[in-house]
């Protein structure tokens, strides 16, 4: 694998023996005509993976706060705050007396229509032969089909009253709609279950992270990229991936979102800790790299035209512990001051011989 380094020059002083300058501060506006001796060269462009570090908050990958169907007194509570629940069990118990009662009711009156139905068709079935025939007048068998066809409409009716009942009777039992872990139970037996919620649902097996990613590295990450996390307060690590790469990005602050997922079968991990995330590129970037050395403040650095040292505002951000990639301000093809940046000011006289870009295996 081809490694870069910079061949530097060193600018030789070209006063000739004249009495040293004193060098005003970068920035200042009289730069010293005595020339410097600095290390130049150019930057490195590079193809990287390096990870896109980000931080964030973990969330548990769904939650939900429970509450009652209907408002009733609560008879029974099932679960305690901790406990592991699997779907569909049940957390809390209303009192169903009345509940069970209506249903009683619905169900006697629906059968009782069913049967008033039943007879009134069996009787027109009966009658109307004899109709056709002359025996009996056709107003009776008309009226009897009438009676019949409101009554099965009724019973209809009482079918529908009785499933409303039914299902009334079945929401007295709050079941957990997923498989999690109760968080809290803020209720009393005793107590009318209201509106509120009476029971804080979250589900752990896997932690959700989302972050914001720069829009410059939108292009290196992709759903399904390896994850690194660290957890400083809890003293632990995990491994995950990138589950979703936002569509949008933020005009503002020119991020997008990242969702990142972190299997939890132990449980060891928890909601709302702060987690530090090394995102694994499954695709490299070119980047332009310079020594810490190079930066003569937090966003500048000079770059060497000619014999002169030009100030040129950069954005430079970390890559590793001697070097920095600029993503904004420097091509990558400029000869700059590589060291001794603190010495120069915007006109410093140089007398510099471009420094020789190798690549060593």
């Amino acid at each position: 694998m081809k490694k870069q380094v910079w061949i530097v020059a060193l600018v030789a002083s070209c006063s000739g023996g004249a009495p040293k300058a004193t060098l005003p501060a970068v920035g200042d506006a009289a730069p010293s005509r005595v020339a410097q001796t600095v290390e130049v060269g150019s930057a490195v462009r590079a193809p990287v993976s390096a990870p896109v570090r980000t931080t964030g908050t973990t969330r548990p990958t769904r939650a939900a706060n429970l509450a009652t169907a209907a408002s009733a007194r609560i008879e029974k509570i099932l679960v305690k705050e901790g406990d592991q629940v699997r779907q569909g069990q049940a957390l809390l118990r209303l009192d169903a007396r009345a509940a069970e009662l209506a249903v009683s009711q619905a169900e006697a009156t629906a059968a009782a229509l069913h049967s008033q139905a039943a007879r009134l068709a069996t009787d027109h079935a009966r009658l109307a032969p004899l109709a056709q025939k002359g025996a009996i007048a056709q107003s009776r068998v008309d009226q009897l089909a009438t009676q019949r066809d409101a009554t099965q409409s009724q019973a209809a009716a009482a079918d529908a009253a009785t499933n409303a009942a039914r299902r009334a009777a079945a929401d007295a039992t709050l079941s957990a709609p997923f498989a999690g872990t109760v968080v809290s139970v803020p209720v009393e037996v005793g107590e009318m279950s209201g509106n509120g919620t009476v029971v804080r649902l979250i589900d752990l097996s896997i932690v959700e992270v989302s972050v914001r990613v720069s829009e410059r590295d939108l292009s290196r990450v992709a759903a399904g990229d390896a994850v690194r996390a660290t957890f400083p307060g809890l003293g632990s690590a995990a491994e995950g991936k990138v589950a979703r790469v936002g569509l949008e990005v933020d005009p503002s602050t020119r991020t997008a979102e990242l969702i990142v997922e972190l299997p939890n079968p132990k449980g060891t991990l928890r909601s709302g800790a702060f987690v530090e995330l090394d995102v694994i590129p499954s695709v490299t970037r070119e980047a332009i790299l310079i020594p810490r050395s190079a930066m003569a403040s937090e966003d500048a650095l000079f770059v060497i035209e000619g014999s002169v040292a030009k100030r040129r505002t950069v954005r430079a951000q970390p890559f590793d512990d001697t070097r920095l990639e600029v993503t904004e301000g420097l091509k990558g093809t400029e000869l700059i001051a590589l060291s001794g940046a603190d010495r120069l000011a915007e006109g410093t006289l140089v007398s510099a011989t471009e420094a020789v870009r190798a690549e060593a295996q």
